[in-house]
């Protein structure tokens, strides 16, 4: 319960963000939401540079340590180097994927609908 209120406290957070850098007002849901999408996905290139970076230096860090203190970073690493790669195909996949499933909108309002949960 705990998480989707802190989820909800920071979608409106991120919305209010993204609202006053528009100047939309309050009545333009679909399009403050369509701004967030962009903004969240302009985000996940060079977050999945900075996963590969800290993950390089967790792992070099780790070397430092005894065995088990290695063993703990080279998991670390490997989830960095995952979510790295996880998001970097997101943000090139996933407009593709949502433009075949939504054929007749914008991948947009089509992500705006699939982030509203409609």
């Amino acid at each position: 319960m705990k998480i989707k209120v802190f989820m909800l406290i920071g979608l409106l957070f991120a919305m209010n963000f993204v609202m006053a850098d528009t100047g939309l007002d309050t009545g333009a849901l679909d399009t403050v939401m369509c701004n967030m999408v962009n903004v969240l996905r302009n985000l996940l290139g060079p977050l999945s540079f900075l996963l590969i970076v800290a993950a390089a230096l967790v792992y070099a860090g780790g070397q430092l340590g005894d065995a088990q203190i290695r063993a703990k970073a080279t998991g670390w690493a490997t989830m960095g180097i995952i979510g790295a790669v996880i998001a970097f195909m997101i943000s090139v996949v996933g407009p593709e994927v949502i433009r075949l499933m939504y054929t007749g909108m914008d991948d947009c309002y089509a992500a705006t609908f699939i982030l509203l949960g409609l």
